[in-house]
Parts: structure tokens; sequence; C-alpha cells
């Protein structure tokens, strides 16, 4: 026994890929119907939405509330910094057209000026009296114990300058024949000394008598 069915035509897959699906998110479209009875949704230009609500990119209006108020600060005090310049600029302005008054005047001005001082009472003239300076050798006829103190000035500054020349050196260990010719031979010993090593010659040669046995 055969029984026949009967079924809808089907659509080919071109025909299906030319129908697009219909959500609730889509722009307004036009609705085709194809040959086999089906509705096909052609999408188009979307509606212009009227009435819609402002969107916030950055959040929602909560959180950009700070922002605002930081703003409005900000503003606020660059507000104020500006009325202070402009008042320090007014009186800078007013100043100087004072001074541009007084100078004009002064350059302007025809009068002579005076320039004769008063003179001075003879209280006040006899303090302004040149007096002499003595002199050195004045100082010292009057001061005989400056003569004194100034050559014993003098006997210091030159061993001063004796140290700075000269050096001390002190050789240890040398022979000791107790003769008279020991310190002609400890001055021929130093002399050669100070040629081969360029050391300065020396001026005095002295001993110091050592308890020590070598």
């Amino acid at each position: 026994m055969s029984t026949t069915m009967d079924s809808s035509p089907s659509a080919s897959p071109t025909d299906e890929n030319t129908c697009a699906d219909i959500s609730v998110d889509s722009p307004p479209t036009k609705k085709l119907s194809l040959k086999d009875g089906r509705k096909c949704a052609k999408r188009g230009r979307p509606a212009r939405a009227v009435g819609r609500p402002p969107k916030y990119p950055g959040g929602s209006p909560s959180q950009s509330t700070p922002i605002i108020m930081s703003l409005l600060e900000r503003v606020s005090k660059l507000e104020t910094a500006f009325s202070e310049l402009t008042a320090a600029n007014a009186i800078l302005v007013e100043t100087n057209a004072k001074n541009e008054r007084i100078i004009n005047d002064l350059r302007n001005s025809s009068a002579p000026y005076d320039l004769h001082f008063p003179a001075l009472s003879n209280a006040n003239s006899t303090v302004n009296i040149k007096k002499s300076c003595p002199l050195y050798r004045d100082i010292c006829k009057n001061t005989p114990l400056l003569g004194k103190v100034s050559a014993q000035l003098k006997l210091a500054n030159d061993f001063r300058q004796l140290e700075k020349k000269c050096c001390l050196a002190v050789i240890e260990g040398l022979a000791d024949d107790k003769s008279d010719q020991q310190s002609d031979k400890d001055k021929y010993f130093i002399d050669a000394l100070t040629d081969a090593c360029s050391l300065p010659k020396h001026i005095e040669t002295f001993r110091v008598k050592c308890r020590s046995g070598y």
C-alpha cells in the first residue's frame, strides 16, 4: 500500500542565503514574499530615533558627576586668579602713570635748583677738621720700646725664612774614631752623599753622644 504525502517545496541554498534573520535589535526592514510563499526581510536604512535619551560613553551619569564637579572647581579657581591678575595689572598701570607724570614734570621744569647747602655751625665745623697722621719714625721716637719689638719681629721673621730654606737630616751609625779629624771626615762623607743624591748642601755638622755600644 503506498501513500503519497504532500511536501512543501524546499527552497534552494541560494534562496536561503538571500533571506536575512530578523532580530529584536535589527533596524526596520521591508518584508518581501518569495515565490514559494515564504517571507524574507530586506535590510534597509535604519529609521532615525526620536526622543532617545542621551548616551554616556564614559559611564553612567552618577560616575561622571565627580568629574564635572572637579572641572567646575578648576574653572572657579581660574576665574579667581584672573580677577587677581587683572586687579594687580590695574594697580601697576596707575603707578606707572603717576611715575610718568613726575618724570615729565622734572624734565619740563625750568626753575633752577638751589644746590647751595647752608653753612655748618661752629660745633660741627670743628669735627670735620682734617688731622694729620703722625709718621712712623715719629712714633718710634716717642716710643722707645717699639724699636725693640720691631727688632725682635725682624729676627723672628729671619728665623722663619731660614726654617723654610733649611732642612735637618739625622744619620745614625757613623764610624767614630774619636780623633780631631772626625768633623772633617763627617763633612767629606756628607758632601759626597749630597752630591750623589742631589740633596741640599749642608752647612754645619755636629754629633750627639750616644750610650749605645755600636
